[in-house]
Formats: C-alpha cells, sequence, structure tokens
C-alpha cells in the first residue's frame, strides 16, 4: 500500500467510512476518526521519511508542513461533495490526485 498511496488512503476509507474522508477533507473542524485518520496518515509518512535516512525530527517537521497543505488541496478539490471524493479516489489514470501531488505522495510513501 506505502507504494500506492491512493490504495493506502482507500483501504483507510473501507475502515473509517466515506464521512470520516469527507469530514477530513472539509473546511469543517474534524471530527474524532478524521483526526485520528490524519494522525495515522502523518505517522506513516514520518516513519516513511526516516527510513530514508531523514532524523526523527526534521521527519516530523517536514510532514507538519506538508500534510496541512495537501489536506487543504484535496479539500480543494472534493469540496464536500461525495461523488468528487469518489472520483479523486478512482483508478489512477482517473484521478485528480496525480496533477496536485499524486508523485510527491508516491515519493513519500516509496
Amino acid at each position: 500500500l506505502r507504494s500506492n498511496p491512493l490504495a493506502f488512503v482507500g483501504c483507510l476509507f473501507l475502515g473509517l467510512g466515506l464521512d470520516t474522508l469527507l469530514n477530513l477533507f472539509s473546511s469543517s473542524e474534524n471530527s474524532t476518526a478524521s483526526s485520528s485518520l490524519q494522525k495515522s496518515i502523518g505517522n506513516d509518512l514520518v516513519k516513511s521519511l526516516i527510513s530514508k535516512g531523514l532524523g526523527k525530527g526534521k521527519s516530523s517537521s517536514i510532514v507538519q508542513l506538508i500534510l496541512p497543505i495537501l489536506i487543504s488541496k484535496i479539500s480543494g478539490l472534493i469540496g464536500g461533495d461525495k461523488n468528487n471524493l469518489t472520483q479523486l479516489l478512482g483508478s489512477s489514470g482517473n484521478s485528480k490526485l496525480g496533477s496536485i501531488g499524486g508523485s510527491l505522495l508516491k515519493k513519500l510513501f516509496n
């Protein structure tokens, strides 16, 4: 899953549900489940950066900087619309995520 961030988010979606993802990728305050999901994604990103040779402190700082930006960009694409979310998580050839940061996410998860 780490090699395919869309699959990773898709698996999280299956476990947490559409409402959790819609809440995370919205302008609303995060629910407990959405906050947990964001923390989990952040922890995985930190672990991935550490595995690439960065220190824990630097990895955490990078994730704290980029994760809110990525969530904001994705939120802008979704706009609270369930159809936009499912389209975003669609096949890699049809995914909007590839155009805004899929390659960055793939580098971080690989």
